[in-house]
């Protein structure tokens, strides 16, 4: 005898088919069945919506997409399948199993939620292994085909022809459309709804306790010292008499008559001035610019052991 098999509770119907929803307010589920799944919810507040080329709305408890009323569960309208829960076709239940042994659900005897398809699931410790066999099967919203295994996680969705089965965070929920799908209570136990928020969610207070306080601790930070700002048109002003000088000699000697020997040796003299103060300037202007990174690089450096300074 197990601990599983003292657990004689009926199964509690409800429709908990989407947790974001207040299961009270949730009218109708319409899953458009492609390569991927596309969800559509009707709400008592929210009674149509329109995606792509389809208009679906709530018509007498009815949901009629594009005028044509559709019946629950499974159908076809111009060559789209759709599926459509409600709680008049949909209960939700929730359970647990003894992790350290493989959960089988299947057609098999020995499968704790047998299920009238040829598809298998294990739930095999972290592992979930599908061996869907040509049935219709939908890992976290993709049509899957062939074997696979995938990891559990909370959020993990499994969407079949009999059942929608998802991991939450510690128990497993399953809404069933069929009336063929049997619990073994010896394999599983039947659990009420555990609740995943707070009171109140979405409208609550969180703990004063819990209220971060801004600190109040003052501090400072040195702000990077100005680079030495060059003064205008310094270059012009260094070049400018060694030009002027070499004009002034070619006039004074054009007017004097003079050997114009004698200006192109000052001339020379002016021109090799000017090229050692071109040479001078330019220099200069390279280490500014070198010393400009280094101190912002320093300042960096200091910023950042000032912030892990605070953060401690």
């Amino acid at each position: 005898m197990t601990i599983f098999e003292s657990n004689e509770r009926d199964i509690k119907e409800s429709f908990y088919i989407d947790e974001r929803l207040n299961p009270r307010d949730l009218s109708f589920i319409v899953y458009m069945l492609d390569d991927r799944l596309t969800k559509l919810t009707l709400t008592a507040s929210r009674p149509s919506v329109t995606f792509l080329a389809y208009s679906l709305g709530i018509v007498n408890d009815s949901v009629r997409i594009n005028g044509n009323k559709m019946p629950n569960g499974f159908s076809e309208l111009d060559e789209q399948k759709f599926l459509i829960l409600s709680r008049e076709n949909a209960r939700t239940s929730f359970f647990v199993v003894n992790e350290s042994d493989d959960f089988v659900i299947s057609q098999d005897c020995f499968a704790g939620l047998k299920v009238p398809s040829s598809f298998r699931l294990i739930l095999h410790q972290d592992s979930l292994i599908i061996e869907t066999k040509g049935a219709v099967v939908y890992h976290n919203d993709e049509k899957i085909t062939g074997n696979q295994v995938y990891p559990i996680s909370v959020g993990t969705t499994v969407l079949t022809e009999e059942f929608l089965l998802e991991k939450r965070t510690n128990q497993w929920k399953i809404t069933t459309f069929s009336e063929a799908i049997i619990f073994d209570t010896t394999q599983l136990l039947i659990k009420e709804k555990e609740a995943e928020f707070p009171q109140d969610f979405p409208n609550y207070r969180r703990s004063p306790r819990l209220n971060l306080e801004v600190p109040t601790d003052k501090f400072k930070l040195q702000s990077i010292e100005k680079a030495p700002t060059d003064a205008k048109n310094n270059l012009l002003k260094t070049i400018l008499p060694p030009l002027g000088m070499i004009a002034m000699t070619g006039v004074t000697t054009m007017l004097s008559g003079r050997n114009p020997i004698m200006l192109l040796s000052m001339g020379g003299m002016s021109v090799l001035t000017t090229s050692f103060t071109v040479s001078q300037f330019v220099s200069e202007k390279k280490e500014k610019r070198l010393n400009n990174a280094k101190r912002e690089e320093n300042h960096k450096f200091y910023l950042v052991n000032e912030v892990s300074d605070i953060a401690e």
